[in-house]
């Protein structure tokens, strides 16, 4: 990148007026918590959770409070954009929780997307944003991955840097619960149509017994995601295209049911080899 917060190193997006719509691009960071390297990773931008590399994050636990922040630096937007419709013209940051990380043995990633609002002008100087999240308190949480994303119809360049992990007290994790969503919602997959993973999205204002299940076109139900209670918030669930024999299925239509106590919605999506 051609600028940096600090060091010599930040992510850059840079997405120009007239560009085809497309439904994201994404910047994504995974770190184990028990001090783990995930993966070795190109020197692309200052990364840090208590003064170490969240790739080597070793102080957070299942049930913690944690604030991500992240510098952001912006030039070229196009007037009202990520100001006036942050919804259309995001830009964002995405925790996801991990109950398994690798390729092979899949992810079982949930988490919820969060936009940024930007300032009404062209461009401004490196700024600190952040959010307050709280771990899964499952005991089988592993790791977390941070997204940075652009997405849909945003313009202008973007640039993030010193990326940050740290606990937050008890006192402002309260202040988490203005964040819970009023109402039950199912969001839209993201993106679809997809090949070879997709990312299912819904909103619980409390805690209920959850069903997520992929079902085909003439009904029969193919995969089951998720058959368990789940705490008030936002979550997010991938599905890779495999049924539940593990066997990947063929391109198509295909629905997803979301049941939460007795709300119930279902969407549609494509699958594409």
């Amino acid at each position: 990148s051609t600028a940096a917060h600090t060091g010599k190193y930040s992510l850059e997006f840079n997405m120009p007026l007239g560009r085809s719509v497309h439904d994201g691009f994404v910047g994504t960071q995974r770190a184990y918590f028990d001090g783990r390297d995930y993966e070795p990773l190109p020197k692309v931008m200052n990364l840090t959770s208590t003064g170490q590399d969240p790739a080597h994050l070793t102080d957070i636990q299942p049930g913690d409070s944690i604030r991500i922040s992240v510098w952001v630096k912006a030039s070229g937007l196009y007037p009202d954009s990520a100001a006036k419709y942050p919804t259309t013209w995001a830009v964002g940051i995405t925790p996801q929780f991990f109950t398994k990380m690798g390729n092979n043995a899949g992810w079982g990633g949930t988490g919820s997307d969060y936009q940024f609002t930007f300032p009404n002008v062209t461009s401004f100087d490196w700024t600190q944003y952040h959010i307050d999240t709280k771990v899964p308190s499952d005991t089988a949480t592993k790791g977390l991955g941070v997204r940075l994303h652009v997405y849909s119809t945003f313009v202008g360049k973007v640039y993030f840097d010193d990326l940050t992990v740290t606990k937050i007290s008890v006192a402002t994790a309260v202040e988490l619960n203005k964040l819970l969503p009023s109402s039950f919602k199912v969001y839209q997959n993201y993106p679809n149509p997809f090949n070879p993973s997709t990312t299912i999205s819904y909103a619980l204002p409390k805690a209920s017994p959850v069903k997520v299940v992929i079902y085909n076109i003439t009904g029969a139900k193919v995969k089951t995601l998720v058959n368990k209670e789940q705490t008030a918030g936002m979550h997010l669930i991938t599905w890779n295209g495999e049924n539940n024999n593990g066997v990947m299925v063929s391109s198509g239509t295909y629905f997803y049911r979301i049941s939460a106590g007795l709300n119930v919605q279902v969407r549609k999506m494509i699958f594409l080899k």
